[in-house]
């Protein structure tokens, strides 16, 4: 990279960061955030340029791809960190600048130009937040905002995405989504988004399983807040993203000053992981899961000494009993994937062996000890744009694939005259989709064909949808199909 192409962006980027409100209302500020003010009023051009050359002595630029950059921007942030802040700041300000003329890094993984805030330095500054999104970017994974729904957030990660509504974003003339939710969503859908709408046992095992995943995915957050806080504990990326639950001040302070504390004290950060995990199993009344195997074995595997639970009880029990209600979810869910007609659709595609191994590995453990383990492949892959637009036609098909599971369950359960028929030409039609599907993912580049065909199949269940008898319940499901953000099946 061009030092003076670098030099010449640090000098707009501070120049920006002088004015706050304009700052946190542009583009790149959206994601630079505060830090960003604070490390670009703190950095002079002359401690830029040092950062800079302390950067292409030591670190480098590899030639390797944009993964392999922010690899050595994470070992020069770390190691700049351990001679003091100001250092870090100059390591942040040589980072923020070279990925903010790197025009893959943020704005597009939503249906709308949103903005992640505190993307970047969550990538400068944590392995596992880095690792997830190039392989989440690879795959396809994106999110979907409307502005204007009135519905809760819709959690379809089976479609490749999970649907947000307009409390989940800040306003502004940039649409702005935090960081950690983002992480948490790609996440879900990355490890886990086939296991969803898959039968896995019975009702009770199925809420277990899904109950744990959810435990799986805040541990995965905590590991971000943690690899974070290894560098600089009192960034405000670190408060915006992790230090506003209301309500659970003292379980977040508690969480903080574990994951700041030695490592040889008896609580470790594992030992909150191993606590929220075990308690989201537990719970009174209808959060209650009753006894079952998958239960047991995650509690047998997930245990904790009378003096550990004395203290996590004391600080924690109150923000793990909160999570205990995803639960609840796991009720409607089992009932939606059990229908039959759903059912027949959802098995037209194998499962995910990838999904059900990180399931598997998930009930033990200390089975995610290393990224290698936890992405079960080469971490730090490369991103490629042409993967991403091939994976999303993918994701597209799946969409379309789940949609038609949603409708036959739909019509299953109304069981009116005349319905049996259209749900066997849905039937049809999602048979000849699976294939399409299975086509697809054996090709290794884009399909030229891919959109005359995708139109074809979704004009083709259009028509189907068009002779059903009663108008309600075919404007209904014409929804379903034209309209991402909608659902006839719960749960929502």
């Amino acid at each position: 990279m061009n030092q003076a192409h670098l030099l010449e962006r640090y000098h707009q980027l501070r120049e920006l960061a002088e004015d706050q409100d304009a700052w946190l209302e542009s583009e790149i500020g959206s994601d630079l955030w505060v830090d960003g003010i604070n490390v670009f009023l703190t950095v002079s051009p002359e401690d830029f340029i040092e950062g800079l050359e302390r950067f292409e002595g030591t670190y480098g630029f590899r030639n390797h791809g944009i993964v392999s950059d922010i690899r050595q921007f994470q070992h020069y942030c770390r190691e700049a960190a351990a001679d003091g802040e100001f250092p870090l700041y100059q390591a942040l300000a040589v980072g923020m600048t070279w990925l903010s003329l790197q025009s893959q890094i943020n704005g597009g993984y939503f249906n709308l130009p949103v903005q992640i805030t505190n993307h970047s330095i969550a990538l400068l500054l944590s392995p596992t937040y880095l690792a997830v999104w190039a392989h989440s970017y690879n795959e396809g994974i994106g999110l979907y905002l409307d502005l204007y729904s009135t519905l809760p957030t819709l959690f379809r990660p089976e479609h490749g995405r999970i649907y947000q509504n307009a409390g989940s974003y800040l306003e502004g003339s940039h649409i702005k989504f935090p960081f950690q939710n983002y992480f948490h969503e790609i996440a879900h859908i990355l490890f886990f988004h086939d296991v969803y709408q898959r039968v896995l046992g019975n009702v009770d095992e199925c809420r277990s399983y899904w109950t744990h995943i959810e435990a799986c995915i805040y541990g995965l957050e905590e590991q971000v807040l943690a690899e974070m806080m290894e560098v600089q504990p009192d960034l405000h990326a670190i408060d915006d993203g992790f230090g506003s639950n209301k309500g659970f001040e003292e379980f977040i302070s508690y969480r903080f000053g574990i994951l700041g504390a030695p490592e040889d004290r008896s609580i470790s950060k594992d030992t909150v992981r191993t606590y929220i995990k075990r308690n989201m199993q537990l719970g009174e009344a209808n959060e209650s899961i009753p006894e079952n195997g998958v239960k047991a074995r995650i509690l047998a595997s997930h245990k904790l000494d009378e003096e550990q639970l004395q203290e996590l009880d004391t600080y924690c029990k109150s923000f793990a009993t909160a999570l205990q209600v995803h639960s609840l979810w796991g009720i409607k869910s089992y009932q939606r994937n059990s229908i039959p007609a759903y059912r027949e659709v959802v098995e037209l595609l194998s499962p995910d062996a990838y999904c059900l191994q990180k399931l598997e590995e998930s009930l033990r453990p200390d089975s995610w000890g290393t990224l290698e383990e936890l992405l079960s492949k080469n971490p730090f892959v490369e991103i490629c744009a042409q993967t991403r637009e091939k994976n999303i036609q993918v994701w597209n098909l799946r969409d379309t694939m789940s949609r038609l599971a949603e409708m036959r369950g739909y019509l299953a359960n109304a069981n009116e005259p005349g319905y049996g028929e259209t749900n066997q030409e849905l039937y049809g039609i999602a048979k000849r989709l699976a294939s399409v599907i299975h086509e697809e993912k054996q090709k290794e580049g884009l399909e030229e064909q891919y959109e005359i065909q995708y139109a074809d199949m979704k004009r083709e269940i259009s028509e189907s949808l068009n002779r059903l008898p009663n108008v309600e319940v075919r404007d209904h499901l014409h929804n379903l199909l034209s309209k991402p953000y909608y659902f006839v099946l719960e749960p929502n």
